[in-house]
């Protein structure tokens, strides 16, 4: 009798161990969003793009100048187009003989989970400087864990780009 107890014991705490594995907790999408800051602010591409599901979707609005800039986007976009940036402005810097200096800085407004915990959407504020090019923004992305991974599958983001004058 006793065999079978544990037996079953044992698997009910396998189940849970199952299901909490496949949960997101608040110390997970923190380190996400430490994550997040550190490979923005190092510039680093693959790193960044690691973080972002194959099934990613967003959407981008950028005020450039008074002029409102609005991109779907897809991973491979996405991918792409923090790259193109990040490169332009490295030439850029490169041509004028100046280091670019990197500031990112983000935080979580809110969080609020699925009901199974699997996903959750995140309201987050940030400031990004890059060279001489600042940018504000607001963004909603949506987070889910995928075999013990977070990752974003979805970002609404909302900011303004302007030129610093030095």
């Amino acid at each position: 009798m006793r065999i079978y107890i544990l037996g079953a014991l044992l698997i009910v705490l396998a189940g849970w161990g199952y299901m909490h594995a496949r949960q997101l907790s608040d110390s997970a999408i923190a380190d996400f969003y430490v994550m997040d800051s550190k490979t923005t602010a190092e510039l680093d591409v693959t790193a960044s793009c690691a973080l972002v599901a194959d099934d990613f979707h967003g959407t981008s609005v950028s005020q450039i100048r008074g002029e409102s800039v609005r991109q779907e986007l897809d991973k491979a976009k996405y991918c792409d187009d923090m790259q193109k940036s990040i490169a332009r402005l490295r030439e850029a810097a490169e041509a004028a003989h100046v280091q670019l200096n990197v500031s990112y800085h983000n935080q979580q407004n809110s969080v609020v989970y699925a009901s199974d915990h699997r996903s959750a959407t995140v309201d987050v504020t940030y400031q990004f400087d890059i060279g001489r090019v600042h940018i504000s923004g607001k963004r909603t992305d949506q987070l889910v864990k995928r075999d013990g991974k977070v990752l974003l599958v979805q970002q609404d983001d909302h900011n303004e780009v302007s030129l610093v004058m030095r």
